[in-house]
């Protein structure tokens, strides 16, 4: 018997064979499926998989209720993503912070200036009024503030001039002294005030020229000891290096060429024979000679190594001797050469002699 799902719940029917009807009713949903839209039938056993659709709401409510639900309810954003969501959360949490921060700066940072507008008006007020010294309070505490543009850069001068007035009429003459460097510091001339002041003035400006000749010299004094360390250790390095090249031109070259190797025969004190090799050699350095090292190689007729006296001294004299000076030859004696062994496996056909180093120090 065929089997098919209805469009509607997703459930499997069973229908009769041949099936010659125009369409069905599902009895699972009771609802009526057309020939038109049904499903395709499978004479297999086992039924096809449903075909994913989103039932209507109310099949839906149906088959949960029947425990037939094949939609799972999907998870909510927050569900899906916990970690995302607190990081949004937390990321807009430090931006209000940093709104509320930065907008409270701005908020203190204008009340501050409309409080110091204030106080410089009532300032005035005091000052044209006569009351010279909360005048010159008010004054000073607006001048402690720093603000750039309080008071406008025309009154500066006159305020300045106002609050060193009463300063000095206090006899506070350091807290004057003190107001009249800030003034200079910020390129304020200060106005045309009592005598005291204008005296004060000049002593101060007269005190900072000092102080800065002072500095000055001392930095061109500073930067001239530099320069003339720079240059003695310019003339020291110099110097050294002078030294080193006459040194090194100075210092004796010892070196030696070898003119020829030959070798004369020679009886043993047991009576044996055998052959001695005598070395010849020159002095080609600058410098005296008293001591020659060579190697002394002897071959077979086939090439083969019978014997080695490598780096053996060949030539050595005391060192209060004055050994062979640049330019002469060395001859080497009759009888003073290097002695081949005489009890060796087969006869020498030919030697070698390399010369491996020469010292001026002798023995």
């Amino acid at each position: 018997m065929p089997v098919v799902t209805c469009p509607h719940c997703s459930n499997s029917v069973t229908l009769p064979d041949p099936w010659t009807a125009p369409g069905y009713t599902c009895p699972h949903c009771h609802r009526g499926v057309p020939i038109r839209i049904l499903a395709p039938v499978s004479h297999s056993s086992t039924p096809p998989p449903p075909e994913r659709r989103d039932p209507r709401p109310e099949d839906r409510r149906r088959n949960r209720r029947e425990g037939r639900e094949r939609y799972p309810v999907r998870p909510s954003f927050i569900q899906a993503h916990p970690l995302l969501f607190a990081g949004g959360i937390l990321s807009a949490i430090t931006f209000l912070f940093v709104v509320a921060c930065c907008g409270g700066l701005i908020y203190s940072s204008g009340a501050r200036r409309e409080a110091a507008q204030k106080e410089l008006a009532e300032a005035n007020a005091l000052w044209d009024a006569g009351n010279k010294a909360e005048a010159a309070s008010k004054y000073a505490r607006v001048l402690d503030r720093d603000y750039s543009d309080l008071p406008p850069a025309a009154e500066k001068p006159v305020v300045y001039q106002r609050v060193i007035d009463q300063d000095l009429e206090r006899g506070d003459k350091d807290a004057a002294r003190a107001r009249i460097e800030k003034a200079l510091d910020k390129k304020i001339d200060i106005a045309p005030g009592s005598p005291a002041l204008t005296q004060l003035i000049a002593q101060v400006r007269a005190a900072r020229e000092r102080r800065e000749a002072e500095e000055r010299a001392a930095r061109e004094a500073e930067d001239k000891r530099k320069r003339e360390e720079a240059a003695r250790r310019d003339q020291e390095r110099a110097e050294a290096e002078a030294k080193r090249r006459r040194e090194e031109l100075e210092k004796p070259q010892i070196s030696v060429e070898l003119l020829q190797a030959r070798d004369g025969p020679f009886r043993t004190a047991d009576g044996l024979n055998t052959r001695m090799v005598y070395t010849d050699w020159k002095n080609t350095g600058n410098g005296p000679v008293r001591a020659v090292h060579a190697t002394i190689i002897a071959f077979d007729s086939r090439g083969r190594e019978l014997y080695a006296a490598r780096d053996y001294t060949i030539y050595a004299v005391p060192q209060d001797d004055a050994g062979i000076a640049p330019g002469e030859t060395y001859i080497e004696p009759q009888g003073m050469g290097h002695v081949l062994p005489p009890l060796l496996p087969r006869p020498v056909a030919r030697f070698t002699v390399k010369i491996t180093r020469a010292d001026e120090k002798g023995n």
